[in-house]
């Protein structure tokens, strides 16, 4: 997103773009202040998503995914904006993520597949676009 927000810069057409963070910080490690503090964050997450869609601009949350935790976070923020009505894109951003994808269990592969199949009203095909 930072060179997307980068090349936006000075624009002046009234679109508003604010990036949410739903992991945190990695300087804490695996420690049981970094397990309380990534809770903090998705929920501050959540609560982001919960206020664009109650604002009376038009919303879209553009969601990035890569593997290992990213996952579960994602498609917890995907149900949550389900949820409420907001509309959303699903971005892959793990070049290799259908092994993620194949590595995870029954249940996680169907919450997968329902998150990315919902709220699509048309796919967006970025490759080859430069």
């Amino acid at each position: 997103m930072g060179y997307f927000l980068q090349a936006r810069q000075g624009r002046e057409d009234g679109v508003v773009y604010r990036v949410v963070d739903s992991r945190g910080p990695w300087f804490l490690g695996s420690s049981p202040l970094y397990t309380v503090c990534a809770g903090l964050y998705l929920t501050s997450a959540m609560m982001k998503l919960l206020w664009a869609r109650l604002s009376a601009a038009s919303s879209l949350a553009h969601i990035n995914i890569t593997g290992r935790g990213s996952t579960f976070r994602k498609i917890i923020l995907l149900t949550f904006a389900r949820g409420l009505g907001l509309r959303y894109l699903l971005h892959v951003h793990d070049p290799d993520y259908s092994a993620e994808y194949c590595r995870r269990g029954r249940l996680m592969r169907m919450l997968i597949l329902l998150s990315r199949t919902r709220q699509v009203t048309q796919p967006i095909v970025t490759e080859g676009i430069s």
